[in-house]
C-alpha cells in the first residue's frame, strides 16, 4: 500500500454539486442520456487507472486525474470533447501537479495502446512517434489539456479521502492487523466509488467515514471509542449522510445499509 499525502489542500466546497447540476448536465442538454454519461464516465475512470498504471502513477495521481475529468464534464457536453482525450489530458495534468512527471509522448503511447488493444497494427506503427496517428492522438490531448484547464479555471486542487480514512484508523483503531484491514477494505470501496459521481456530490471526509463505515461491516472489525466519542462523529458527519453514502457505493451490488 502506498504512502498517502495530501494534495494542494482544495477548498472542495467550490467543486460540489447538487442532484440537480449533475442531472441537468452539460452532456444531458445535448441529448446525451443519464446512463449514457455514467457509463462513458466509468469507462474513462478505468482508462485512466489503467493508463496511469502501465505508466507507474501513484494511484493518489490517478484518482485526482479521475475527479478534474469529472469536474470538467459537469461543466462542458462530451459532445465537445471528445471523453478519452480528456481523461488522457487530465491524467497528463495531475502528473504535473503531483510532480511525478510522465512525458507526453508516454502518456501518448500507453493511451493509444490500451485504447486500441484489440486493434491489429501493421507492426504497431501507429505507436511510433512520427506516425500520424500518434501525431494527430499528442495534437488533440495538448488542445484538450488547455480545454481542461481553462474550463478549472487553473484550480487543479483536488481532496481525496485516504488520508482522512488513515487518520481515524489510527485514532480509533485497536491493533496494527486492524488498522491494515480496515485501510484495504475502505481503500477498495473508495476506488470503486470513483466511478460514479459521489466525489462530486459529497465531502471527502464524509466519503472516508462511509467507506470505513462499510469496510467495518464487511471486515467484522470495530473501532474504540475516543473519549467516550464514537469514531463516525470526528468529522461531524451527520449519519444519515453516511447511510446515504453507503448505499451510493453500493448501488452497483443492489445491496443496502
Amino acid at each position: 500500500m502506498e504512502e498517502v499525502e495530501s494534495v494542494n489542500g482544495a477548498d472542495e466546497k467550490l467543486w460540489l454539486f447538487g442532484k440537480e447540476d449533475i442531472e441537468n448536465s452539460p452532456s444531458r442538454e445535448k441529448n446525451i442520456q443519464s446512463s449514457t454519461e455514467r457509463r462513458i464516465i466509468a469507462s474513462c475512470a478505468r482508462f485512466v487507472l489503467e493508463v496511469g498504471a502501465a505508466l507507474e502513477v501513484p494511484q493518489l495521481t490517478r484518482c485526482a486525474a479521475i475527479k478534474l475529468m469529472q469536474r470538467f464534464y459537469l461543466m462542458e457536453s462530451m459532445s465537445r470533447h471528445s471523453p478519452p482525450a480528456v481523461a488522457s489530458a487530465c491524467l497528463f495534468i495531475a502528473c504535473k501537479v503531483q510532480e511525478c512527471v510522465k512525458r507526453l509522448r508516454d502518456v501518448i503511447y500507453w493511451s493509444i495502446k490500451i485504447k486500441t488493444r484489440s486493434e491489429q497494427f501493421p507492426k504497431g506503427e501507429d505507436l511510433l512517434e512520427e506516425s500520424s496517428r500518434f501525431q494527430a492522438e499528442k495534437k488533440l490531448v495538448l488542445l484538450k489539456e488547455r480545454d481542461v484547464l481553462r474550463v478549472l479555471n487553473f484550480d487543479y486542487d483536488v481532496d481525496l479521502p485516504f488520508k482522512y480514512i488513515i487518520q481515524l484508523v489510527k485514532l480509533y483503531g485497536t491493533s496494527a492487523q486492524q488498522q491494515k484491514d480496515l485501510i484495504q477494505y475502505a481503500w477498495n470501496f473508495v476506488n470503486d466509488s470513483l466511478l460514479t459521481s459521489i466525489h462530486m456530490e459529497y465531502k471527502e471526509m464524509d466519503i472516508a467515514t462511509a467507506a470505513l463505515h462499510l469496510a467495518m461491516l464487511y471486515s467484522n472489525h470495530e473501532l474504540k471509542k475516543v473519549h467516550g466519542e464514537p469514531w463516525y462523529t470526528h468529522y461531524g458527519i451527520d449519519p444519515k449522510t453516511m447511510v446515504e453514502i453507503c448505499n451510493r457505493m453500493l448501488e452497483h451490488y443492489d445491496v443496502e445499509v
